[in-house]
C-alpha cells in the first residue's frame, strides 16, 4: 500500500500536507466476502467483535481506576513484545519495557485531586480475513486532572482520535498497537474560536511533558487544524501489514522523520 500526499491551501494563504490512502489499493487487501466463511467460522468472527469491544472497554475501566500495571499484565500482547507501541502526538514507545516506563512508571496519575476518563465510543472494529489480527478505531471524548507541570492541578478536556491493533494469542485478544492522537486539550469554558489557525490547543504543553521522550520521536498527530486523518478508520482487510498498521510504520509522517 502507498501513502498518496497531497498539497492542501487554507484561506489564509498556508498550506499543508495530507495524505490520503489509495482504497482501491486498501480494498485489495481483501476480497472476501460474508458467505465465503462457513457458518461456524462467521459466527465466530461475530463474537470476536464482542470480545475485542471487551478489551478496550477494560483499558478504558482500567486506566480511570489507574490500574495501569493491571493493564499491561492482562490486555496487552506477550508473544509480540519487542514491537508492541503506545503512540501520542510527538511519537511512540516501542517495546514493553519502554511502554512501561512512560506508562506507569512515570505516570502522574494517582495522586489526591487527579483524575482520568478517556472512554471507548463510537468505535469500528475489523477482524482481519485470517482471523489473527483485529483492528479499531474509535474517538474519545474525555478529560484529564493533571498535575500540571508539577505545580497546581490543572482540569481540561482531553479529546482523541484513536486506534489500536490486537492480535489473537492463546484464545485471547491482546492490544499490540496502541495510538491516541490528541485534538484538542482544552479547559472547560475556554472560547476554542479564539485559537488562530497555526496554534495549538492550551493544555498540549501539559500532554508532552507526561508523554516524555518516545523511543521513536516524530510529529505523529497535530491539534493544529481542529482535525487529523490518522488513524485511518478501519476498513475490511486480508491481513496485517505494517503500511495499515496502528505502529510507527502505519504512520504517515514515519518516513519523513
Amino acid at each position: 500500500m502507498e501513502f498518496k500526499f497531497e498539497t492542501r491551501t487554507y484561506g489564509d494563504g498556508k498550506t499543508y500536507d495530507r495524505y490520503e490512502y489509495d482504497s482501491a489499493i486498501r480494498m485489495k487487501y481483501s476480497t472476501s466476502k460474508p458467505e465465503d466463511f462457513d457458518l461456524e467460522t462467521r459466527a465466530w468472527r461475530a463474537y470476536q467483535l464482542e470480545e475485542v469491544k471487551k478489551v478496550l472497554s477494560k483499558f478504558s475501566y482500567l486506566e480511570q481506576a489507574n490500574e495501569r500495571q493491571a493493564i499491561l499484565d492482562t490486555l496487552w500482547t506477550k508473544e509480540q513484545a519487542d514491537t508492541a507501541s503506545y503512540g501520542r502526538n510527538w511519537g511512540y514507545y516501542v517495546g514493553m519495557d519502554e511502554i512501561k516506563k512512560y506508562y506507569v512508571d512515570a505516570n502522574p496519575f494517582g495522586a489526591d485531586g487527579t483524575d482520568i476518563c478517556h472512554p471507548f465510543t463510537t468505535y469500528k472494529i475489523h477482524i482481519a480475513d485470517d482471523n489473527k489480527t483485529a483492528q479499531a478505531s474509535w474517538y474519545s471524548i474525555g478529560y484529564e486532572v493533571n498535575p500540571a507541570l508539577g505545580q497546581d492541578l490543572d482540569c481540561y478536556w482531553d479529546n482523541r482520535r484513536c486506534g489500536a491493533d490486537l492480535v489473537f494469542e492463546g484464545g485471547e485478544w491482546k492490544i499490540w498497537h496502541f495510538f491516541a492522537g490528541t485534538d484538542f486539550a482544552l479547559r472547560p469554558g475556554f472560547n476554542y474560536m479564539s485559537l488562530k489557525t497555526e496554534e495549538t490547543t492550551p493544555c498540549d504543553k501539559y500532554l508532552e511533558k507526561e508523554f516524555g521522550d518516545p523511543t521513536v520521536k516524530f510529529e505523529a498527530y497535530t491539534s493544529l487544524y481542529n482535525y487529523y486523518f490518522y488513524p485511518e478508520i478501519t476498513m475490511e482487510h486480508a491481513t496485517f501489514a505494517d503500511a495499515i498498521s496502528n505502529g510507527p510504520e502505519g504512520n504517515p509522517n514515519y518516513k519523513k522523520a
